[in-house]
């Protein structure tokens, strides 16, 4: 009888009881499973990028021309590609200063024994003929591209057709006013260098149209007039 009890009692308690499920649970699937996998995932880490050294020029044209582009091409010379690097780093050793120190106090001390006699014909000598000489042998090399090549030919053929104009202009007006224009010679045909200013390319125009003018007026008059006979 006993028994028969306990075993009622055990079945009512089973099927009285209670087990609640939560609703909050987060789901193996569908969002929460997303969601999860997104915040415990490793980082991924991004591909390294191999840095390719490129080399550029310092100085295309004279625009890029200053102390700053001027010294990086000679300590490159100086610690690449030159041949006494074994007199230089003697030299360091023994006087201190670096060796494009050196080579700065030794064309400084060239120059002044250079222009100590005449300072003013001598920098416009320098600054109106030896660069643009170097130039215009610059610009007789071959290049890979074709419109550098142009270019510098373009500007060699302007600068010396102003050059020529200018210098015969000059030498009339100096033996009509008994004055020296080197200085201004000097100012007009080192602004004619950069193509910041204008000045060569306007020059070169105006040189240009009154060249045309009289090629013109040349053929219009050089012809000759053949006397006809017509017979009747």
């Amino acid at each position: 009888m006993a028994l028969v009890i306990n075993q009622s009692r055990s079945a009512i308690l089973e099927s009285n009881s209670y087990q609640p499920q939560s609703n909050f649970l987060p789901s193996t699937s569908g969002f929460f499973k997303t969601l999860t996998t997104y915040l415990t995932a490793a980082p991924k880490t991004s591909p390294k990028k191999e840095q390719i050294e490129k080399e550029t020029k310092l100085i295309e044209n004279w625009d890029d021309v200053n102390f700053s582009t001027i010294n990086s091409v000679v300590c490159n010379y100086l610690y690449r590609d030159c041949e006494y690097q074994r007199l230089f780093v003697e030299l360091e050793n023994a006087i201190g200063p670096r060796r494009e120190e050196q080579l700065y106090i030794l064309t400084a001390i060239t120059l002044a024994l250079i222009f100590v006699q005449d300072p003013v014909g001598s920098t416009t000598s320098f600054m109106t003929i030896v660069i643009p000489a170097f130039f215009t042998a610059i610009a007789l090399l071959q290049d890979s591209d074709p419109q550098i090549i142009a270019n510098r030919q373009e500007f060699a053929l302007k600068y010396w057709t102003v050059y020529g104009f200018f210098i015969v202009f000059e030498s009339f007006l100096t033996s009509i006013i008994k004055f020296d224009l080197r200085l201004f010679r000097l100012g007009f045909l080192s602004l004619c260098l950069t193509s910041r200013v204008p000045i060569l390319s306007m020059t070169y125009n105006k040189i240009q149209n009154r060249i045309i003018a009289l090629k013109n007026c040349f053929d219009r008059n050089n012809l000759m007039i053949k006397e006809q006979t017509n017979i009747k």
